[in-house]
């Protein structure tokens, strides 16, 4: 058993790769999990219900992560006798948590008024904080070359020509009908409230979808640079990083989940008549949790040895595994300009490990 975890330590310090191979293993694994959470949650019929599983879905899951690197903590303070870096670990990570939550909120409600195609470009403008950011906060603006700015270009390319095409699935479209409730809120039409004629153009619920946008994509950059800061300058224990932000994510969102569940309740409308299949969106986010946890700890490893202003972008391009998971799978047509982002995906990736 010695001679295994010896071995194990120094395929660790190997560094296999290097930040580059981490960062492409995290976007891969990342993609799969985000495919499997789109099956997962768009099963419910109900935008309310989708909610509530994608909420549900997600503390699973991060339960399962919690478990396992709270099991890889205790076993290095059994052999070490101590672990450093606890009260930071515990700080950090819980904020980290706090983030998280947060801006699955503001996702939430902004998709309640705009479209997925106008939240996941706008939200993914948080590249452009975190790589500003990065260059004075982390000093990396002394390593930006020319292939750099060339690939940051082609990446902010492919993600505005994302918003033509299907990133995750909105409509149920198994059966080839369309929720109703995602009508009426303007969610297959492509407009804001204001334009589906249901409010003013600064109507009170269209301002704070609006309010949620903006406040998704500096929270997303926020958290992005939290990350890098816990295992980079600080360099604070990746399993114990992982267990607090986790940890706090998974109490609180169980929390929020059984809060939804009791508003349901007191509707007079039981989970399951709302579209609500509690059980079984925990079981698949338990399964789930097993795919976080190996694409959260690549992340948080890329982050570790490379700069956050190439690792970050790189791995936002994940989107492209479940729209060619869709497309092979589910048989999905890509569009032309869906096509397009992917091959300008794959090519900044490319021109990034220079």
């Amino acid at each position: 058993m010695n001679e295994f975890w010896l071995w194990f330590h120094a395929v660790r310090s190997a560094e296999w790769g290097g930040w580059y191979a981490y960062t492409i293993v995290s976007l891969v694994l990342y993609g799969v999990y985000q495919y499997s959470l789109d099956n997962l949650v768009t099963r419910r019929r109900r935008a309310s219900a989708r909610s509530v599983c994608a909420m549900a879905a997600v503390a699973a899951s991060t339960a399962i992560v919690t478990i396992l690197s709270g099991t890889w903590v205790l076993y290095r303070l059994y052999v070490d006798g101590f672990i450093s870096g606890v009260g930071e670990a515990a700080f950090l990570g819980s904020l980290q948590g706090l983030l998280f939550l947060f801006i699955c909120k503001f996702r939430f409600q902004a998709r309640e008024v705009f479209p997925q195609r106008i939240v996941l470009p706008v939200t993914k403008a948080s590249i452009l904080l975190v790589i500003l950011a990065s260059w004075f906060l982390f000093g990396e603006i002394h390593k930006v070359t020319a292939t750099q700015l060339v690939g940051f270009v082609l990446i902010g390319m492919s993600i505005y020509l994302f918003k033509g095409g299907k990133v995750g699935k909105v409509a149920d479209s198994r059966d080839g009908k369309t929720n109703e409730l995602d009508k009426n809120n303007g969610e297959n039409s492509g407009k804001p409230e204001g334009e589906s004629g249901q409010g003013g153009d600064w109507s009170p619920r269209y301002k704070r979808a609006l309010f949620s946008l903006v406040w998704a994509t500096v929270v997303s950059a926020a958290i992005a640079l939290l990350a890098k800061y816990a295992v980079g300058p600080t360099n604070i224990d990746i399993w114990l990083f992982m267990f607090f932000s986790n940890a706090f994510t998974s109490l609180v969102g169980y929390a929020l989940v059984q809060r939804e569940l009791r508003a349901t309740a007191a509707d007079g409308t039981s989970g399951n008549r709302a579209g609500v299949d509690l059980r079984g969106t925990m079981r698949g986010g338990l399964i789930l949790g097993v795919l976080n946890l190996l694409a959260y700890y690549t992340l948080l490893r890329a982050l570790s040895l490379g700069d956050a202003s190439v690792v970050i972008p790189m791995h936002s391009l994940y989107m492209i595994i479940p729209i060619l998971l869709f497309s092979i799978l589910e048989g999905e047509k890509l569009t032309e300009k869906t096509t397009v982002a992917v091959v300008l995906s794959v090519v900044s990736i490319m021109i990034l490990r220079s």
